[in-house]
Parts: structure tokens; sequence; C-alpha cells
């Protein structure tokens, strides 16, 4: 995990040396930078020199998505692109191992303010080298993303239950969103499409810290071109929130 975590600082420092250049569309309110491609580079070969055998699957690399192992990295080197390039000080960086099929390293960075996120399986979750345990949700927050937002607009009956549970927010980083629910920040936390890429790191976070998770499309653990979707949080969410959809068990 040393090495992980490192590499994470390693990563928010090049960020630091990177000015935006250039913005690329990909889809609908969806965007790339020469930022995202720079740090993709810098972590994939900083990963590449302590661990040369394990292949890396990459947001920004459509040709990894065909990975053909059981053990793999998933890096998404911008999260909150759109943040990003909007000057709003909410986004960072996600790396997580993956072993049949299941994140067992995790480490996730805010580069706006350096906090750092990192898990092992079976070995609990840190924030900043201090151990989450025994977290507090009882606070009334609840994170969202774009597409959930659009759900709750097409089922009221999901906007009641998440207004009972809090007051929602969507900050536009889904990784850092799992990271908040792992510290407390949030209640709980639901997206509608969320790619692997985007829970890999902070679900093994959220659920060493104590929390639930439970993915929305269970065919995006494996089809990396498709929408995962998930929901995350104390128990009394997930149970609240769960009924509203069918859901794949992960």
């Amino acid at each position: 995990m040393h090495k992980l975590v490192e590499i994470a600082k390693g990563a928010r420092t090049r960020f630091t040396e990177l000015q935006l250049a250039s913005v690329v569309s990909k889809d609908v309110q969806d965007y790339v930078t020469n930022v995202d491609h720079n740090l993709e580079q810098f972590v994939h070969l900083s990963l590449k020199s302590c661990w040369p055998d394990i292949p890396i699957l990459s947001e920004e690399d459509p040709e990894s998505w065909m990975i053909d192992s059981d053990e793999y990295w998933v890096v998404d080197p911008l999260d909150g692109t759109l943040n990003y390039i909007a000057g709003i000080h909410y986004f960072g960086l996600s790396i997580a191992r993956i072993r049949h099929e299941e994140t067992v390293q995790a480490c996730v960075i805010n580069f706006a303010n350096g906090e750092l996120f990192a898990a092992e399986a079976g070995s609990g979750a840190e924030f900043e080298g201090t151990e989450i345990a025994n977290v507090d949700r009882s606070i009334e927050i609840v994170g969202v993303s774009s597409g959930a937002m659009d759900l709750m607009v097409e089922h009221d009956a999901l906007y009641k239950e998440l207004r009972k549970l809090g007051k929602i927010r969507n900050l536009g980083a889904q990784a850092l969103h799992l990271c908040y629910v792992a510290t407390g920040r949030f209640k709980g936390n639901m997206s509608q499409e969320a790619r692997f890429w985007d829970d890999a790191a902070g679900r093994l976070i959220a659920c060493e810290a104590g929390a639930i998770y439970k993915p929305l499309f269970t065919e995006g653990l494996k089809d990396f071109s498709k929408p995962l979707g998930s929901i995350c949080g104390s128990p009394e969410f997930v149970s609240a929130v769960k009924d509203h959809f069918s859901l794949g068990v992960r």
C-alpha cells in the first residue's frame, strides 16, 4: 500500500505542474483534457515500474477496456474533469487493484486539497493515514450524481425517500463521493451512470469503513462500456433506497 500511496502523492505533485491546454468532448457533457492524458501516462509508468506484470485498465484508453486478466489496475486519472475545467476545486485521482472482479487495494486523492483515502481488503480504510472506524453516518447529507437527479425527476417516490434521509448534494466526482461516505461526510451516495472506474477504488474504501455497496447494473462489472451505477451508504440508507430499484449483488 505504501507504494500505491506514494504514486498517488506523486500524481498530485505532477498535477500542480500542469496547465489546461486542450479540452475534447467525448460525449454529451463529458470531456477529456491534456491534463487527463498527462496524468494517465504518469500513473501508468509509475505502476509499471513497481508491478510490471499487472495490466492496466484506464478510463481514457478504450482499448484497455478489453482486458483479459484476473488481476489488473483500474485508473481514473482525473475524476471530476468538468469541475477541473470550470475551476471548481473538487476532483482527483482514483486507482484500484482488482483481483477476480473484487477490489483488493484502493487509493483516491483529492487534487484540490491533497486529502488522501486508501484501503486494503480485510485491513480497513484510512483517511490521511488514520484508520476510519465506527464512523457516525447520522449526518443528513446524501450525495447523488446527475443521472440520479434525472431519476428523481422520473420517480417522485425516490426523491421523497432521499429527502427523508437528508439534504441532497451533487459535488461532481463519484470516487470522492464514495470516500465521503467512508468518512461519514455523506450518509449515502447514489449514481445511475457511474462506470466501473468511477467506483472501483471508492467502493472498497467505503466498505472497509463499514458502509454497504451495491451496483445497480451488474453487467457494468464486466462490460466496461456500460454503466454500473451504484448505491452506497449506511444500512439505513441502502435499505431505504434499494426498494426503488432491482439491484444486483456484488
